[in-house]
């Protein structure tokens, strides 16, 4: 959002509603609160963005909450070949 120009304010409101969507997903609430602000926020010029979606979808069932919060840490510590892994911030 930042190389979009997105102003640190947009920027705030964006990640605070990705945490509410992972909340939501973590938990399994039902997501009328979150659907309802993400309606709202689509309407703003960063939203194209953010990349968050105009509406979370039904309440995850356990294995998408699973595959959603996985921690890759201990996975990653018992591989024993070499592997190329690339990151990156930018597109």
């Amino acid at each position: 959002m930042r190389q979009a120009g997105c102003s640190e304010q947009a920027i705030a409101k964006a990640t605070a509603l990705r945490e509410q969507l992972y909340k939501t997903g973590r938990t399994g609430e039902p997501p009328d609160e979150i659907n309802a602000e993400l309606k709202l926020a689509a309407t703003e010029s960063w939203f194209p963005y953010s990349s968050l979606p105009a509406a979370a979808g039904p309440a995850n069932p356990d294995f998408n909450r699973r595959f959603l919060f996985l921690d890759p840490v201990p996975i990653w510590q018992k591989v024993t070949v070499p592997v190329l892994a690339i990151w990156g911030d930018r597109i």
